[in-house]
């Protein structure tokens, strides 16, 4: 946040090229002018800032600032450059405070059709320095608060120069000019201790802290419930092309707190409902669901305001929290075949779900608790116009259909149907003008009968395959968390692999399933046949 208003050349009022001697001379000469109850200012003072606080205490830190190499080597890319004739150009205007003619002066060696060189990357630099300076002490200054509309103070101008800035930045990162000059103020400094990897360190954290103000708004917002803000400053994170380190990085600190209190939330919750014994009652299952949501839900709701893209650790917790209300909507599905209730459980879990991965799977639990509400609706319809009309052979007969098919098996368990059919095959006592047609029914059913059993067996081998791959997804998942650069790059297009092999077998799986109960079906009408002619 105050990343230019206590910078420490800005504090001792030199060149970024200062030398330790020149330090030292400027330091004893603030002292001094202090004592004597002299005002202290310099050219590069720059109001727009901030005020600086030039005491004692401020002036040994900048000081030690700037005798640390790496600390100084930050300091210098936090600041302005000087390095053109168009700089110092730039730099006079703005000791009048002519910031727009300035920022339009740099524009002559910043046009975009000019070929990248040391001249103007120091213009894209200081452009976005001056501009970065500017939006910092504005926010800074500028009351958070429960809001749910625009800040009027922060008009779409504001925001679109912070686009400018952070887009700005970002390219400056990526272009080989900017490794060479920082190479090159490290060598200028001239200190053992600044070595190459050290250089190269502080160049790989240089996006980080730039982006560090943003997140650390995103947070202020978040306290203070200034959704408005939050979702601008996190349309800003997310819609650029940021480093996925960088922005996971940053969205993790945002939402540690997040990511504490829903996990303990949703381990207690799992742990009541792995308690709750078969006489437990619906009610008791229902509240676990209300109270669970009730705490997590603002959490949920907050954290999906900042973490669009989904790309923070809170993608692990939402899939965490999803399995939970999964687990609840089975329980009230199978024990107290409460399917509307089910349904609303387990479509909340599908809205809470992270990971495309995790959603996908829920969606297909979805589609099983929704058939067995709609035939629970149905069967509910029909019992009370059976009522109304008690008499009628028709109301019996709707009765006994719809309740026939309430029977459904729950998720995941779809191949044991096939067990639980008829498997009697009584013998014939045909005549001898029916026996023929007896003979080939049985013939049929026989052949029905082994290819159900082939698919039997073939749906218990897709589904080992589909739980070790889900076991797959889950550890690397878990991996990923603790992985960066190369091996977390590496490491996400393991998992995403390992993803789409799942999504291929879980759909070879469905279309085996139905063709599986097409043939359950037709294996029970030849039964019936079978049964009535024999």
């Amino acid at each position: 946040m105050y990343r230019y208003k206590n910078n420490a050349f800005r504090v001792l009022g030199l060149m970024p090229d200062a030398s330790f001697s020149d330090i030292m001379r400027r330091v004893n000469e603030i002292k001094v002018r202090y004592s004597v109850g002299m005002d202290v200012s310099f050219p590069w003072d720059f109001t727009w800032m901030g005020a600086i606080e030039r005491n004692e205490e401020n002036i040994t830190d900048a000081l030690q600032r700037l005798e640390d190499p790496k600390l100084r080597l930050q300091e210098e890319l936090s600041w302005f450059w000087f390095i053109s004739s168009t700089d110092k150009q730039a730099f006079e205007l703005l000791k009048e405070r002519k910031r727009k003619e300035a920022h339009e002066t740099w524009n002559s060696e910043a046009s975009p059709y000019a070929p990248m060189s040391t001249t103007k990357l120091s213009a894209l630099w200081n452009q976005a320095v001056l501009m970065h300076s500017i939006l910092l002490e504005k926010e800074v200054n500028l009351r958070y608060g429960p809001r749910q509309q625009a800040n009027p103070e922060l008009s779409d101008s504001h925001w679109n120069n912070w686009r400018f800035v952070l887009n700005r930045f970002i390219l400056v990162n990526s272009e080989e000019v900017f490794l060479q000059l920082v190479a090159s103020k490290a060598k200028k400094i001239n200190d053992p201790r600044l070595n190459v990897n050290k250089t190269q360190e502080i160049q790989g954290r240089f996006l980080s802290n730039v982006f560090l103000p943003n997140f650390f708004f995103i947070s202020q917002a978040l306290i203070s419930k200034d959704y408005e803000r939050v979702k601008k400053h996190a349309n800003l994170i997310n819609g650029i092309d940021l480093p996925v380190s960088v922005l996971k990085q940053g969205l993790n600190k945002i939402l540690s707190y997040h990511i504490s209190m829903v996990t303990e939330c949703v381990e207690k919750a799992g742990k009541d409902l792995s308690r709750f014994a078969k006489s437990s009652k619906e009610d008791d299952v229902a509240f676990l669901y209300t109270s669970s949501m009730n705490q997590i839900g603002h959490f949920m709701q907050e954290a999906s305001i900042v973490d669009i893209n989904l790309m923070s650790d809170f993608v692990l917790v939402r899939d965490n929290a999803a399995q939970l209300l999964r687990n609840i909507s089975l329980e009230v599905n199978n024990r107290f075949k409460n399917y509307s209730l089910a349904q609303e459980i387990i479509e909340k879990a599908v809205e809470c779900a992270g990971s495309t991965y995790q959603k996908q799977r829920l969606q297909k639990d979805a589609a099983v608790i929704k058939a067995n509400a709609q035939i629970q609706s149905a069967y509910k319809k029909a019992y009370i116009k059976l009522k109304s009309n008690n008499n009628s052979a028709t109301g019996w007969g709707w009765l006994i259909a719809v309740g026939f098919f309430v029977i459904i098996s729950f998720i995941g368990n779809f191949y044991e149907e096939g067990q639980k059919k008829r498997s009697v095959y009584p013998t014939s006592t045909s005549t001898s003008t029916t026996r023929l047609n007896v003979q080939k029914l049985g013939n049929e059913i026989t052949t029905l009968k082994v290819t159900v059993q082939e698919e039997e067996n073939q749906l218990k081998i897709m589904k080992e395959g589909l739980e070790q791959k889900e076991n797959q997804i889950t550890t690397l998942r878990s991996e990923l968390n603790i992985m960066s650069g190369w091996q977390y790059n590496q490491g996400t297009v393991q998992y995403n692999k390992l993803v789409g092999e799942h999504n291929l077998l879980l759909e070879q799986m469905e279309k085996l399933r139905a063709q599986y109960q097409q043939d359950i079906q037709r294996h029970n009408s030849l039964v019936d046949a079978y049964n009535k002619r024999g």
